[in-house]
C-alpha cells in the first residue's frame, strides 16, 4: 500500500468512499490466496479471524507485508527491471527520433511488451520490443 500510495496516492484520496473500501475488501478477500502461496505476510497488528485469516473489516494498516523471500519476488524483480528497461528504450528512440526531425507527437510510445506467463511447468518471464 505504501508503494502505490508513493506511486497513485492514497485510494481515498483518489477514490470515492465506497471505492475505496471496495478496493479494500477485494484486497483482503484475495490474502488467504496470497498467504498460502507464501507471498505476503500478516504484521502484528492485523486482526486475524479463528481460521487464521485476515478480518473482513481490520482496523489496523497496513494489515500485510511483502514476504521479501517469495519465490515471486525474483521474477517479479526482474519484470520490473525489464519494464523501466523497454519504457527507457521507447523514451530514448522517441528522443533521437525528434533530434532527427521528426515531429514530437504522432509517433507509437506503446511498442514493447513485458509478460509473466505460465508456461504450466512453471513462469517465466518474456521481453520483447525496441
Amino acid at each position: 500500500m505504501e508503494e502505490l500510495e508513493l506511486g497513485w496516492d492514497h485510494p481515498s484520496r483518489v477514490l470515492s468512499a465506497r471505492k475505496a473500501w471496495q478496493a479494500k475488501a477485494d484486497f483482503i478477500n484475495q490474502t488467504p490466496l496470497l498467504k498460502d502461496a507464501g507471498l505476503i505476510n500478516y504484521t502484528t497488528d492485523a486482526v486475524l479471524l479463528a481460521n487464521g485469516y485476515l478480518a473482513v473489516a481490520p482496523q489496523n494498516w497496513p494489515c500485510c507485508e511483502w514476504n521479501e523471500e517469495s519465490p515471486l519476488t525474483t521474477l517479479l524483480s526482474a519484470a520490473a527491471v525489464c519494464e523501466i528497461e523497454v519504457t527507457a528504450r521507447r523514451i530514448f528512440a522517441w528522443l533521437n527520433a525528434i533530434n532527427c526531425g521528426e515531429k514530437p507527437y504522432g509517433q507509437d510510445l506503446s511498442m514493447g511488451v513485458v509478460q509473466i506467463r505460465d508456461t504450466g511447468t512453471g513462469l517465466s518471464l518474456a521481453q520483447w520490443g525496441p
